[in-house]
């Protein structure tokens, strides 16, 4: 029966029957009736008909829970994914931020409002995307993070799932550097250690020392990097319910992130001492050797990086300095470009 067909009889039979559905169709289907010239669909809010009037569940929403950008990267997109179901209409979708970075509206910049889905999506696919513009203001502030709400526009036929998801911005490492926001543990998951049918199980991480809870299929779990460390790591359970190797890239030792500021405040100085210098690396030697005593984890690539990093501009610090010794063997304070 084609669609004006099937339209027209159900409309007779919804008339004949006195009820919001077709009359001898059973609950599981749409019911369509002819009304102002149209054929309106009475699916639940959160259905809509597929090709043979079949009611469905349609869900959209972001990927993850939380999202993760060094101020660096400049550009952000969220993908706006089906998640179950196949969109039949097009649904628009109101995009709102919830600032709670220190200085409000000054560490990114919205691009649009509004995200748009056309028809014929199915479950797995991105439709479209929340593009944010993160802004580097070189600045050193306690909480560096905002929420991005995703609102249905009325009428639209569709479910929200993760209809919001937070943005933590991280530091670029040593330049113009920033600390992870202070409640980045806080919005890590905390999601029970229950079974999860056809989902990855939870585990211990011995190589990082983290507990990983359980997650379903093609999902991101997010854990506190420990005790001993700041930030938080994530984990995909990908299809087939397997882990992915964790990611840590954001995780940092407390002790080494102390050093890190120390060295940071020190090269900010127009005229550095190079004993200055020198006792900042000898407290990193000590801290690294500590660290590696105290613990058999393995060491994160970011506190190598950072430990890198401060030997590094050491290094330079006492190459700049050669020139300036005086006759003891004294050296001199150097004149370091903060811009460099």
């Amino acid at each position: 029966m084609d669609p004006v067909t099937r339209c027209l009889a159900c409309s007779v039979g919804c008339a004949s029957a006195g009820m919001g559905r077709c009359f001898g169709v059973a609950d599981t289907m749409c019911c369509n009736y002819f009304a102002n010239g149209s054929c309106v669909n009475l699916c639940p809010h959160t259905t809509q008909p597929d090709s043979n009037y079949n009611c469905q569940r349609v869900v959209i929403g972001f990927e993850e829970k939380v999202y993760m950008a060094e101020e660096g990267q400049a550009r952000l997109e969220l993908p706006v994914v089906v998640k179950e179901g196949e969109l039949t209409q097009r649904v628009t979708l109101i995009v709102t931020i919830i600032d709670r970075t220190t200085t409000a509206g000054e560490d990114y910049l919205l691009y649009n409002d509004r995200v748009r889905l056309i028809p014929n999506l199915k479950a797995g696919t991105s439709g479209g995307k929340v593009v944010i513009e993160i802004v580097d203001d070189g600045l050193l502030e306690d909480n560096e993070e905002f929420v991005v709400n995703l609102e249905l526009n009325p009428g639209s036929s569709a479910a929200l799932e993760i209809s919001s998801t937070v943005v933590l911005i991280m530091e670029d490492l040593m330049e113009d550097t920033e600390e992870p926001s202070t409640n980045a543990t806080t919005l890590a998951s905390t999601a029970p250690t229950l079974p999860i049918e056809n989902g990855c199980e939870a585990e211990f991480d011995g190589v990082w020392g983290l507990h990983w809870p359980t997650a379903a299929q093609r999902t991101t779990a997010s854990v506190s990097c420990g005790l001993e460390n700041k930030g938080i790591a994530t984990r995909k359970c990908l299809k087939d319910a397997i882990w992915a190797p964790a990611n840590i890239t954001f995780c940092e030792n407390q002790a080494i992130s102390d050093i890190r500021k120390m060295a940071k405040e020190l090269f900010e100085q127009p005229v550095v001492q190079v004993t200055d210098a020198l006792m900042v690396l000898r407290v990193l030697t000590e801290a690294a050797s500590i660290i590696a005593n105290a613990t058999n984890m393995s060491q994160l690539p970011r506190d190598i990086e950072t430990a890198s990093d401060i030997v590094a501009k050491t290094v330079d610090l006492l190459l700049a300095s050669t020139p300036g010794s005086n006759s003891s063997g004294g050296m001199q304070p150097v004149e370091v470009d903060v811009n460099e």
